[in-house]
């Protein structure tokens, strides 16, 4: 489906010709993966790029098929690096099909229905496909400086900025992701751990085994959760450098697995569930994320996620006991980043 993104391109930029078409939509099929065959002196473009320009605001802009480009201005050096990380991240992981971006190309023709873009079309694709550049007119009239990268990373660049600050001043990390259920804690765990490669921990292996959910514990604010085992069996191990055992709590069966999980200790951890910025728990964490979202997205999610039966318990149960947590404690304003999920995509809030 390329014609969404090229009107949006076409309202946005109106001085497009036929050559920055064709790029559009060969980016929007085969990402960047021409970009990188020297990791080295790809890096070494953007720093050299970024230094003749002005300072501006780092801007994420869609181009279809789950990519985006990420514009930027003068860069400091660790700036240029994640930029170049997720570059070449997508450029490693991302490849596209031939077929399918001349058939995009024919759509976008037959949708333009311009002679003259047809015509360019056409002889592009009688010298055979390859990369191309904007053109010249394009470059005078919207001097376009960007990086062609993954959508879903595109939008955590101040996520993985700020880890690699922290990973420049400190050889090993604890990164907790806290929120609310359905605010996309364990998709954002996922998406940072897939390019850091670390260990992923998550709090629904350290609920409550039901001889501990007391009246008089569920009162109190953050305590549906075995924070005094979690602290033990994980963050205690992690700060030592030790390798983690413990036995996930088993929702099917009410209990503790049978099996013991071990994992080896490693450089990045991320701590992934509601309940994780308790307070016994807090002051271990390097970095604390905290995801929010709108009630109604929320139920949404969970409904389309858990079925009706499970909804319920967490409309009547389980998220009156999150927002409790949340409230009393005052989480939110713990956050050193407060993101938002709601339009399928990392928005970084104030």
């Amino acid at each position: 489906m390329m014609i969404p993104t090229l009107k949006e391109h076409l309202q946005r930029y109106p001085q497009m010709q036929g050559q920055d078409i064709i790029k559009l939509t060969y980016q929007n099929e085969f990402g960047c993966e021409h970009m990188v065959s020297d990791s080295q002196k790809s890096l070494q473009r953007i720093i050299d790029e970024s230094g003749e320009l002005s300072k501006q605001q780092i801007r994420v802009e869609p181009i279809g098929n789950n990519l985006a480009r990420l514009y930027f201005g003068q860069l400091t050096r660790i700036e240029a690096y994640t930029i170049h990380q997720l570059f070449v991240w997508t450029a490693h992981t991302y490849q596209g099909n031939t077929d399918a971006f001349i058939q995009k190309l024919q759509e976008c023709k037959n949708w333009l229905n311009n002679p003259k873009i047809s015509q360019e079309i056409d002889q592009y694709l009688s010298n055979g496909i390859q990369a191309v550049r904007h053109s010249s007119h394009y470059h005078e009239e919207y001097d376009p400086h960007y990086r062609v990268i993954r959508a879903d990373l595109a939008f955590c660049y101040p996520l993985f900025l700020k880890i690699n600050q922290l990973q420049s001043k400190k050889k090993t990390l604890l990164i907790a992701i806290d929120g609310k259920c359905g605010s996309g804690k364990t998709t954002l765990a996922s998406l940072l751990n897939e390019v850091y490669q670390g260990n992923i921990f998550h709090m629904d292996d350290f609920f409550l085994q039901p001889h501990q959910r007391s009246a008089q514990r569920l009162s109190k604010p953050g305590e549906n959760v075995d924070h005094e085992r979690f602290l033990k069996e994980v963050l205690e191990p992690l700060s030592q450098k030790k390798e983690i055992i413990y036995q996930p709590f088993n929702c099917s069966i009410m209990q503790l697995s049978n099996q013991t999980t071990t994992i080896p200790f490693h450089a990045i951890s991320f701590i992934e569930g509601t309940y994780s910025l308790h307070p016994d728990l807090i002051d271990y964490y390097d970095l604390k994320i905290v995801t929010t979202i709108d009630d109604e997205t929320q139920m949404e999610r969970i409904l389309k996620r858990n079925g009706p039966d499970l909804a319920k318990k967490f409309e009547d149960i389980w998220i009156p006991l999150e927002n409790n947590y949340f409230n009393q404690l005052d989480i939110f304003s713990k956050a050193d980043i407060l993101c938002s999920t709601k339009n399928n995509h990392v928005d970084i809030l104030p």
